[in-house]
């Protein structure tokens, strides 16, 4: 009779390992929680503004849900064109859209791209509303081409397409890019593309932004507004009173490509930080509304001059807590968000730092608590402000998302002027469950990528610890019993892991001897 003792036992460990790693995706994969930001309403000053007015409050002509991305705190819409539906990117700082081409070779393989349809045509090279000429690249000689740089480094690449486009129940025919190369963020960016909202006159070359489309086609009036307190909305021809409270405070825009206004101070619990006015007129395009960048982004003398301000501000504060103290008045770590990007900040923490206000042109004043200004992640807080010098050298006040997801922000392009209020969230069930439907899917998509890296680690070190285990050890068990004539001694062979699994095997010719 046969017994392999050493390799049943072998199986056995083999199965309580994959048994414990097959536990250890199962307990990863459903605990996969989607990173949220923390949303506190910022608080805006009523009486400071001498520019108050109201916007003709209308029946909106339509409301798109904006979704709050969990892998990388950026805020996208769904938009059908050519009946097609795509996930982008809502960019109040640009003026293209723009979609993956099925012919885009370094896009992600995970977007979905746009495929000419019976209603789509090319944009030709020799079209009037072509400034570029056809693709260098030569991919199609007869086409328009675009290309287009973000202040992030990152670039794109293609040719022009006139396409019907569905937003908010409108329908026109508009000019978008097909994207043929991508660079920089956009290789990694989970949605699609891109939908820039800002004017015309930063987009001459790639066409008519698709706000203006539908302008011109008298199916909105030229006003939108924006809330990213989720579950957010981009409400198109009008405002949504039911998305703000108070009233909306103007500042002028002070040209019309950004949506740019003028900053006149900016203080930190009343002290203002000590830049000139100049010093803001000489910015070049003041400060940009962008939902296009995540972060507040300041030139270095501005951040310096308000990181002066609040340390001098806290640290003289009896309500400093011991562990801003150490980051902030010993260190200042708290500002260095590449060498300390996470904080592990209590209620406590947060509660203790000053606000800071930020006044605009016409007297608009907008007041930023702490909980504006630090973002919320799964590894804990960290700064949302950063300066120029640390983002490609922009050397403009950018207003980003750090900003907005805590205002209702109007751009009246009518009267040539940008609204802020306390922004509330949207409370109409049917608008929360479509944004529930979204945000459930992108929660869907972020798990099942993460569990496919867990997937694969998992393999992967499968495959080493099968490389790596102890070897077999071959034991030799001679049986001791005495033999008849000149018959050589019986040998076992038995696969064992350790000497300590080492027993008394008998054979059948043994036991009948014995």
């Amino acid at each position: 009779m046969s017994v392999s003792f050493g390799a049943r036992n072998t199986t056995m460990r083999q199965s309580n390992f994959l048994i414990v790693f097959g536990l250890m995706l199962v307990v990863i994969c459903a605990g996969k929680q989607p990173i949220t930001m923390m949303m506190t309403p910022r608080s805006i000053d009523p009486e400071a503004s001498a520019r108050v007015a109201q916007i003709t409050s209308k029946p909106r002509t339509g409301e798109v849900p904006i979704i709050e991305s969990f892998y990388r705190n950026e805020y996208f819409l769904n938009l059908t064109l050519g009946g097609q539906t795509f996930t982008v990117v809502v960019d109040t700082g640009s003026g293209l859209t723009a979609i993956p081409s099925s012919s885009c070779s370094t896009c992600l393989s995970s977007k979905h791209t746009y495929k000419l349809s019976t209603t789509g045509v090319l944009v030709g090279a020799g079209d009037s509303m072509c400034a570029n000429g056809a693709a260098a690249d030569g991919r199609n000689p007869l086409q328009c081409s675009f290309s287009m740089n973000y202040a992030d480094g990152s670039e794109i690449k293609g040719g022009l397409v006139q396409d019907q486009v569905e937003l908010g129940g409108m329908q026109s025919l508009v000019t978008f890019g097909e994207i043929n190369e991508v660079g920089g963020h956009f290789v990694e960016d989970e949605v699609d593309g891109i939908m820039g909202l800002s004017y015309a006159d930063l987009n001459l070359a790639n066409g008519l932004p698709i706000l203006d489309h539908l302008v011109r086609a008298d199916l909105m009036d030229d006003v939108f507004a924006m809330s990213l307190q989720q579950p957010g909305s981009l409400t198109l021809g009008g405002i949504d009173e039911s998305l703000f409270v108070g009233p909306i405070v103007w500042t002028p825009i002070i040209q019309n490509a950004f949506y740019s206004v003028r900053i006149d101070d900016i203080q930190v619990q009343g002290s203002t930080i000590g830049i000139s006015e100049e010093r803001y007129d000489a910015l070049p395009h003041g400060a940009v509304v962008d939902s296009g960048t995540t972060l507040m982004i300041f030139p270095d003398e501005i951040f310096n001059a308000w990181a002066d301000t609040l340390v001098r501000v806290y640290c003289s504060s009896d309500k400093a807590t011991a562990y801003i103290k150490t980051r902030m008045c010993d260190t200042r770590t708290f500002f260095d968000r590449s060498a300390h990007p996470n904080m592990e900040l209590s209620a406590d923490d947060i509660q203790s730092l000053p606000p800071f206000r930020m006044i605009f042109e016409g007297g608009a004043t907008v007041d930023l608590p702490a909980s504006s200004y630090l973002i919320k992640s799964s590894f804990g807080y960290h700064l949302g402000i950063d300066k120029s010098s640390n983002s490609h050298q922009i050397q403009d006040v950018m207003l980003g998302d750090v900003f907005m997801s805590y205002v209702y922000t109007v751009f009246d392009r009518q009267e040539s002027r940008v609204g802020f209020a306390e922004a509330v969230p949207h409370c109409t069930p049917g608008f929360k469950s479509t944004v529930k439907r979204l945000h459930d899917y992108d929660a869907f998509l972020i798990a099942v990528k993460w569990c496919s890296y867990v997937i694969v680690g998992l393999v992967t070190l499968s495959s080493l610890w099968y490389l790596i285990r102890p070897a077999k050890r071959v034991v030799i068990l001679a049986n001791v019993q005495p033999r008849i004539g000149n018959e050589s001694p019986e040998v076992l062979y038995t696969l064992l892991d350790s000497p300590s699994q080492l027993i008394t095997v008998a054979t059948d010719r043994d036991a009948t001897a014995r």
